[in-house]
């Protein structure tokens, strides 16, 4: 298994790992494929000056399971919508006052039980 971290803009080559290793295991005919889990984290959904929901479409896609922690309530631009491709845990309401919130997600999943784990289907 794989298990790839994407934080903020880091979802695009968290992203890309995905891609990359699914595209390599099609070229050898998928008999060789890893199990591949992606974590997003707050991911930063924009490219570019046009495709500003690009992420929404693109991250998880090609992943066997995948899920964004979600933070709706920071002032960070283009980390606060759903991704289509992924489960959303939607943490925003237990964010501390303390805690900046475009950091939250990062901070509740590294406290959380889930770091680490892989999951064996899209639901976990």
């Amino acid at each position: 298994a794989v298990h790839v971290i994407g934080i903020s803009v880091g979802a695009f080559p968290a992203q890309a790992v995905i891609d990359e290793l699914s595209q390599l295991a099609d070229r050898r005919g998928g008999s060789v494929r890893p199990f591949l889990q992606a974590t997003f984290l707050d991911p930063f959904l924009a490219r570019g000056l046009y495709e500003w929901g690009y992420g929404i479409e693109r991250f998880g896609l090609r992943a066997d399971a995948a899920v964004q922690y979600l933070n709706t309530d920071d002032p960070v631009p283009f980390t606060n919508r759903p991704l289509s491709n992924c489960r959303t845990v939607d943490v925003t309401s237990l964010r501390p006052e303390n805690i900046f919130g475009h950091d939250w997600p990062l901070v509740y999943y590294t406290m959380s039980d889930k770091v680490g784990n892989i999951y064996y289907d899209k639901t976990s």
